[in-house]
């Protein structure tokens, strides 16, 4: 049920809401050596992360013709070929903000075939079981319809993942507009032979930059990183042991909030335009690495822990392409994401009617 915080209607936080990404047996194994050695080096970690972002409402790789990167099929694949290399380390899955596609009309509405588009990717997240994606400003545009008072938990019913879009940051632009906050954070649960006692629980809490048209266009506005941080992260410390900020922004305004907040929370993960070619930093103030464009790359964070403190991080790349197995339902989902794109394409450009807010 809602609940009423500062004047501001917001949604329960779920915890351990539905599936995880690592449910069930290994779909693929990586029996190639090209595969094998994106493994890397086994150093001892006892759980890894997995993030990526930016995919702009595409489930499928980039479609580059000379190199195609990136796309679920080959992100489950080799994520799925880890758990089968790996059976007894933990791994939870993110993506860290602008998973939608977000091109409007005149009015501040998505197109048709930009519904349709993030639609899949709200599909695929779901049966794929991702644990937590944020909501960046992008990913409001399309999220926004089922953040409504007595509608949100008939919508989580539909999609479970749904429940573990967050944000901290994003909230109601008017308290008596009907809209409600999405959960600011969502705790799940690493297991794994390997983890100490078996199992450790991690807070991931969404943040996002600002984009001042959205009271306009969707009804929620951004409030700053610190605010939201300030409202939630003592409460999330509590509920884990382990805490993830994912941030949709700049990297100079994510170092600027860890200077703040490092002590306290575990590790950013970033993204950005700005943040492409960032590399990761480790240290004794923060601990903060960047997702790479539309996930071509993937992101993998290597944990170590000592009991339920963080003893060891470590950071690498896997680049998603044809060295790779797909993932057999990945790929057959990302085919039926592309037939149903087109064909919404296609009604949207050969249709006859006026374009919104035209003559």
């Amino acid at each position: 049920m809602p609940v009423v915080t500062a004047n501001v209607i917001c949604v329960c936080v779920p915890h351990e809401s539905s599936r995880h990404a690592s449910d069930g047996p290994p779909r693929v194994s990586l029996d190639s050596d090209a595969a094998k050695e994106k493994l890397g080096q086994d150093d001892g970690f006892q759980a890894a992360i997995f993030y990526g972002a930016e995919l702009m409402g595409s489930i499928d790789d980039c479609g580059c013709p000379g190199h195609p990167q990136g796309g679920l099929p080959w992100r489950l694949g080799y994520t799925e070929g880890f758990r089968s290399a790996y059976p007894d380390a933990g791994y939870l899955q993110v993506d860290v903000g602008n998973s939608m596609a977000d091109i409007i009309d005149v009015s501040g509405k998505l197109y048709s075939d930009q519904n349709e588009k993030n639609l899949w990717v709200l599909k695929a997240f779901d049966r794929f079981g991702f644990d937590a994606a944020n909501i960046s400003h992008h990913d409001i545009y399309f999220l926004a319809q089922f953040l409504h008072a007595g509608a949100y938990e008939k919508a989580v019913s539909e999609y479970p993942a749904l429940a573990r879009f967050v944000s901290a940051n994003l909230v109601p632009d008017k308290p008596d507009s009907g809209l409600v906050a999405p959960p600011p954070y969502v705790v799940r649960t690493l297991s794994g032979g390997r983890i100490p006692g078996g199992s450790l629980r991690v807070a991931f809490i969404g943040l996002t930059e600002n984009n001042p048209n959205l009271p306009m266009h969707t009804g929620f506005r951004v409030v700053g990183p610190d605010v939201g941080l300030d409202k939630v992260l003592d409460k999330a410390r509590s509920e884990s042991d382990f805490v993830v900020v994912l941030y949709f922004a700049a990297p100079d305004a994510a170092r600027a909030l860890a200077q703040r907040y490092g002590d306290r929370v575990n590790a950013f993960i970033v993204a950005h335009p700005k943040a492409r070619d960032a590399e990761p930093v480790f240290s004794t103030q923060t601990n903060m690495t960047f997702a790479r464009y539309q996930t071509r790359q993937l992101g993998e964070l290597r944990l170590r822990f000592d009991g339920h403190n963080l003893a060891a991080i470590s950071n690498r790349y896997v680049t998603l392409d044809q060295e790779l197995p797909k993932d057999p339902i990945a790929e057959q989902m990302a085919a039926e994401a592309k037939d149903a794109v087109r064909k919404a394409q296609e009604e949207r450009f050969n249709s006859k009617a006026p374009v919104p807010g035209g003559n």
